[in-house]
C-alpha cells in the first residue's frame, strides 16, 4: 500500500499526474474543493476546532498542538481502519505547504509506527 500527502494548492497538478485518491483531512476544504465530485472527507483526521482556535489565536506551540491532536484525534481511531477507509494512493490533503507544520504529517508518522505503511509527501520534483 501507498499513501501520501500533499495542499490544496496542488490538487489540479495532482490530477495532471494521476492522482485520483485524493482525502480531504482538514476540519474544511476551500470553497471550489467542496463542489468537486473527486474528493472525499475524511473528517475524524481532522484537528477539532475548539483547541485549534486557541492554538493559533494564543500562539501555543507545536508540541502544545500535537498532543492535543495526539489526545483527541488520533488516541481514539485504529490505524489499520484508516488505513482501509484511506485507501490504496490515497493522497492525505490540507493546507500548509510541506516544509510547514502540519497535523498531515503527524498522521503520516502515526501510521508509519504503527502499521509500518509509509506515507510521503508527493514530490513535484
Amino acid at each position: 500500500m501507498k499513501l501520501y500527502t500533499s495542499y490544496f494548492a496542488r490538487v489540479k497538478k495532482l490530477q495532471e499526474l494521476g492522482y485520483d485518491n485524493l482525502v480531504c483531512i482538514a476540519g474544511y476544504a476551500p470553497k471550489w474543493f467542496q463542489d468537486c465530485d473527486f474528493i472525499r472527507f475524511f473528517p475524524s483526521l481532522a484537528p477539532r476546532k475548539s483547541w485549534w482556535k486557541e492554538w493559533h489565536d494564543n500562539n501555543l506551540g507545536n508540541d502544545w498542538y500535537e498532543k492535543q491532536y495526539y489526545d483527541t484525534v488520533l488516541s481514539k481511531l485504529n490505524p489499520n481502519d484508516v488505513l482501509e477507509k484511506l485507501g490504496d494512493n490515497a493522497v492525505m490533503l490540507c493546507y500548509e505547504k510541506p516544509g510547514d507544520f502540519c497535523h498531515r504529517h503527524l498522521v503520516a508518522n502515526w501510521l508509519k509506527t504503527n502499521t509500518g505503511v509509509n506515507v510521503e509527501e508527493v514530490d513535484f520534483g
